[in-house]
């Protein structure tokens, strides 16, 4: 859910293969209030830039990303 108060975004963090917790973790490390978490992730193709369903490799990836923010 979007933070309902006012907040300054203090930092930008990724990770693969983590979870919500982590990022948690690394936001609180750098004085956040509260971290926003992403779950990015899809199909890649080592030979071309974009790959879908029926052109890919049978590899996934899956990345977080975490706005960390603090409460003005």
């Amino acid at each position: 859910k979007n933070p309902t108060r006012p907040y300054e975004v203090i930092a930008d963090l990724q990770a693969r293969n983590a979870g919500a917790a982590s990022m948690r973790r690394q936001a609180a490390k750098i004085g956040a209030d509260a971290v926003i978490v992403s779950f990015l992730g899809g199909y890649y193709n080592t030979h071309s830039e974009w790959a879908d369903a029926k052109n890919f490799t049978n590899d996934t990836y899956s990345r977080v990303t975490g706005t960390a923010i603090r409460y003005k």
